[in-house]
Formats: C-alpha cells, structure tokens, sequence
C-alpha cells in the first residue's frame, strides 16, 4: 500500500456516489492505516488482488446508502464519517448490467477505479465502489 496520508483536497465521484473531504486538523484515528489496509484485506479479500492501493484518511459522505426515516427523510449512513479511502487505479473492470436473463453480447472488460472505505474509528468495513466513467 501507498499510504498518503491526509486527503488535502476535496475529491467527488459522482457516478459512484461518494464525497471526501478533508478531514479537521486535531483528527488522529484509533487506527493507523496499514491496519486499515489489513482489516480491508479481511473484509474484502477478492477486491484487493495483488495490486497495492493508494490509502488516505478522509471524511466521506455517501449517498449511496441509508435509512429511510418516518417523515419520508433518509439518514445517510455515511454521513461526514472519518475513513480511510483504498483507491485503486487503472484496475480491469468486466462489464456487467442488465436484468435477470438479459444476454447481452461479451464486451471486452476496460480498465476503471476502485474506491473501498474502511471506518477509521471502528475499523468497520463501510464497502467498495468501482466506475469506469471518467472522473469517477
């Protein structure tokens, strides 16, 4: 792993639906990143491979997922949470898509991004996106 550090600027993946930031100052996780690296190995073996990620610390915010409450509002669950971010770059993606059943021709795999997070504060693994659109 490339260990960054802190995530110095702001950085957006749409098609993902993910937000870093950076994170405050005073902020000093309990876990330092090369056992986040290892906690993301264990939680997701098959998306780490034999390629060596990029690992920063980051205030992430997703809106991919949450709680859909009484009044019809949504509690993200990653809301401005503290992770650190496993980035993979340039990593083989095989196309997928479509319905149950839908046969679609063998389009050839192309090469995109893999973002994982990990909770830097409990060591919980929060999930992995990947994008082939530029730009994430």
């Amino acid at each position: 792993m490339r260990d960054l550090g802190v995530l110095d600027h702001d950085l957006l993946y749409p098609s993902m639906g993910i937000a870093l930031a950076r994170p405050p100052a005073d902020v000093g996780p309990p876990i330092d990143s090369a056992a986040a690296y290892v906690l993301y190995q264990q939680s997701a073996p098959c998306l780490a491979g034999d390629a060596e990620p990029e690992v920063f610390l980051a205030l992430a915010t997703s809106n991919s997922r949450g709680t859909m409450n009484a009044d019809g509002t949504v509690t993200r669950r990653i809301d401005s949470t503290l992770v650190y971010v496993l980035r993979w770059e340039n990593v083989p993606l095989a196309s997928s898509g479509g319905p149950p059943g839908f046969h679609r021709p063998p389009r050839p795999s192309s090469n995109g991004l893999v973002i994982g997070m990990l909770d830097a504060t409990t060591g919980e693994f929060l999930g992995t996106g990947s994008t082939n659109a530029v730009g994430g």
